[in-house]
């Protein structure tokens, strides 16, 4: 992907693929693995407000300028089938369950049916994963079977699954499934589109504030109990779309709906609010503590794996030969 095709990255490495994956493997094995213990020693490393304070007043002078940033929140209406597709989807998937219990090859029903990509290769193999790392729907369904039972048809976020046990451990389950689809259609994304235009015209007419609608219509639960609110950025790391109706309007406009996805399930729409323009500016503890606070536990985070390692450079035998 770095090198744009397989050939770009046989020339400048000068040796063909299967040999650069040999030579490589090892040395990324020790870079995850070194990663995994780097992450093991300082991931509950935290700091407190009197650290941070101390980080800023040690530190502020070099610090660099914080750029022009927006301060934005939006409104998500997630964009859901129609009652009638997922009644049709869920029919399909009665039928080829009912097709796979009359004797039809699994495989050939993946590859007639399934809308799994990842899968479809491998007659629906999802292979043995711990379940609680499956979406809790397909998990819950899968440890009610016994050894190449079949499931009833289950929905989940991804869509309509008809699921085969191979085999389960404790904590792990071995399954393959068919994914039956549950498309959106223009007319689910047509309601979403209305239901949002009908707020921001209630904002716009002055029957709500946005922050207030957010609390009460927006469908991302992750905003919605703070307004609606996603924080400050800066105009050119945003969507474009997103970005070419920010930059033509001036603070308190709202845009028109534009797609949104956060979930890779969940496709929606969502309006964004541009509240205010904050200027360039040093940063302050008043105005960019939560930067502040990333910046300082990074450098206590370098500071605690520093001391770590120096530590075990006393512990441990080296030994240098000529």
């Amino acid at each position: 992907a770095q090198f744009g095709s397989t050939e770009r990255l046989e020339q400048v490495y000068q040796m063909p693929l299967w040999k650069i994956k040999r030579d490589g493997r090892e040395e990324i094995k020790k870079r995850v693995l070194m990663e995994r213990i780097r992450a093991s020693k300082i991931m509950d490393v935290k700091v407190t407000r009197a650290e941070v304070e101390e980080f800023y007043t040690q530190y502020k002078d070099s610090l660099p300028e914080v750029s022009q940033q927006l301060e934005l929140f939006h409104i998500v209406k997630f964009i859901t089938p129609s009652t009638s597709t997922k009644d049709g989807a869920l029919a399909l998937a009665k039928r080829v369950r009912d097709s796979l219990l009359a004797g039809t090859d699994f495989c050939q029903l993946v590859k007639n049916h399934s809308k799994d990509p990842g899968t479809v290769s491998s007659c629906g193999d999802l292979g043995m994963y711990p379940c609680n790392s499956l979406v809790p729907e397909f998990c819950n369904a899968a440890k009610r079977l016994q050894p190449n039972e079949v499931s009833l048809p289950i929905e989940t976020p991804f869509g309509i699954h008809i699921i085969q046990l191979i085999e389960r451990t404790k904590d792990q389950v071995h399954t393959r499934h068919i994914l039956i689809a549950v498309p959106r259609q223009d007319n689910d994304v047509d309601v979403a589109k209305k239901y949002l235009m009908n707020i921001k015209e209630q904002i716009e007419q002055g029957k709500t504030t946005f922050e207030e609608a957010a609390r009460n219509y927006s469908e991302e639960k992750e905003t919605q109990g703070f307004g609606g609110a996603i924080g400050k950025a800066q105009l050119s790391t945003l969507d474009p779309a997103l970005k070419t109706q920010l930059e033509a309007m001036k603070d308190g406009g709202i845009t028109e709906p534009l797609q949104y996805q956060a979930d890779r399930t969940k496709p929606a729409l969502h309006i964004v609010y541009r509240k205010r323009t904050l200027p360039a500016h040093k940063p302050t503890i008043e105005t960019d503590y939560k930067d502040l606070e990333r910046v300082a536990q990074s450098f206590k985070q370098n500071k605690e794996y520093e001391k770590w390692i120096a530590s075990l450079r006393r512990e441990l035998h080296w030994e240098v030969r000529q």
